[in-house]
């Protein structure tokens, strides 16, 4: 970093990094410059340190009429500037397997990926994958495609979002009249990757088309993927046929990512960004930034900036300034009421069925939940929060909140029954589910 004539002159390793501070680190740097009286006339420019290593050509930036002589673009995950064009080629979506960080949150949905990227012959048909957002259902979908390109270059993969599907097909059925051509292009490769399928939800000719579609593929022996927020039965307005078929393959979940995968992906994320930064740091933000990988990544990608400004090594304090509107932003109030409300719609419940003396499994459950949940985020006492569930005795409430929290470490499988049938997830899952709709 440098002050040159009118110019602060702050020199970085890459294009990435560079960008990065220009879109969120201009206005604090030109703040910091008027706090030590030397703003006035001053402009902020980023250039790329020089180097020996060629980076992939790019077409000449458009003129922004910004201080700053350089326009950049985020690089993709994974990809590394000296590799040679046709590597770089290689990989036709984003995600790779190898990019992908493992724990006992995903380790089941990782494993199956892989079982289906690398066996010809499809195992289960189709792969499932369902969870909250950011937690790597579209980087497992992406892989699975490039995995299979890789080791068979000349494998037809296909990864898109159900919304664009139906964009596809309805334009090809409104306005080109190509539907033949849209047809081969979905049912005659050999694995077909589809994200946010519960888009198809109320979209019915859509829903029958991609049927067919589905139909036409497992005849085929090939491969389908799918990815949603919910698991098939919880999915409003999917046709029975389509859950029966999509239960009829592997459903898997993707949960939060735990504290220690948390840690492993920042190590990892961090390390390959170049960031100096204490293993208390390092714990500080996995511990602080807990719902999803996506969280993880802006907070990652931040300190990534400030490191290149400051050159410094970043300890807790470091985070904790820089990472102020991410580690501390919580909702202040959360009403008891609108836990036992979100508790009981996930059961199909009603919130006096939790305040009543009902006895039935699923209705316990539901409400153990709920007590769990409103210990945890109320900070409310066992008696109050038994005030709150119709005049439960505290001792009662304090056996609840136990056996939810040793039943959510041991990873259990909690069945229930519903208007909608018949219903299985992990406890911990379920907790998170609705913790999250509470918290939005």
């Amino acid at each position: 970093m440098s002050l040159e004539q009118g110019l602060l002159v702050i020199t970085v390793p890459n294009r990435f990094v560079g960008g990065w501070i220009e879109k969120n680190f201009s206005s604090q740097i030109l703040s910091a410059l008027q706090e030590v009286s030397i703003a006035d006339g001053y402009k902020v420019q980023v250039d790329k340190a020089p180097s020996t290593i060629d980076e992939p050509s790019r077409p000449a930036p458009a003129a922004t009429g910004r201080s700053s002589r350089m326009a950049v673009s985020p690089v993709a995950a994974g990809t590394k500037v000296n590799d040679t064009s046709a590597s770089v080629k290689r990989d036709k979506y984003k995600f790779s397997l190898e990019k992908f960080v493992t724990g006992k949150s995903n380790e089941l949905a990782y494993k199956a990926s892989v079982m289906a990227a690398r066996s010809e012959d499809k195992i289960f048909n189709p792969l499932f994958i369902h969870g909250t957002y950011g937690t790597g259902k579209t980087h497992l979908l992406q892989a699975i495609c490039n995995e299979r390109l890789r080791l068979n270059p000349k494998a037809k993969c296909v990864y898109i979002s159900a919304e664009e599907f139906t964009n596809k097909y309805l334009d090809a059925v409104l306005r080109t009249k190509r539907v033949d051509q849209f047809r081969n292009n979905f049912r005659k490769v050999d694995i077909l990757a589809i994200d946010d399928i519960h888009f198809l939800a109320n979209k019915e000719s859509t829903k029958e088309e991609f049927l067919h579609t589905f139909n036409s593929l497992d005849l085929a022996n090939k491969q389908v993927i799918l990815a949603s927020d919910a698991h098939p039965t919880q999915i409003n307005k999917l046709a029975e046929n389509l859950i029966s078929r999509f239960i009829s393959g592997m459903v898997v979940r993707i949960e939060s990512p735990d504290y220690d995968t948390r840690v492993k992906i920042c190590r990892i994320k961090l390390a390959d960004g170049g960031v100096d930064i204490t293993d208390e740091a390092v714990e500080y933000l996995a511990g602080s930034i807990t719902k999803s990988v996506r969280d993880l990544e802006g907070a990652v990608l931040k300190l990534q900036a400030y490191s290149a400004i400051f050159r410094k090594t970043i300890d807790i304090q470091t985070v904790s300034h820089v990472l102020c509107d991410l580690v501390h932003h919580r909702r202040t109030v959360v009403n008891v009421d609108e836990i036992i409300s979100d508790s009981a719609n996930f059961f199909s419940l009603s919130a006096n069925d939790l305040q009543s003396n009902r006895k039935d499994r699923t209705a316990s459950m539901a409400r153990s939940i709920a007590m769990y949940l409103s210990r945890e985020l109320t900070g409310m006492s066992y008696p109050e929060i038994g005030k709150s569930m119709g005049n439960k005795h505290h001792a009662t409430v304090l056996q609840a909140c136990r056996k939810v929290e040793a039943k959510v470490k041991k990873r259990e499988i909690f069945k229930w029954k519903s208007p909608k049938g018949i219903h299985s997830d992990s406890l911990s899952g379920i907790v998170d589910t609705i913790r999250q709709s509470v918290e939005s």
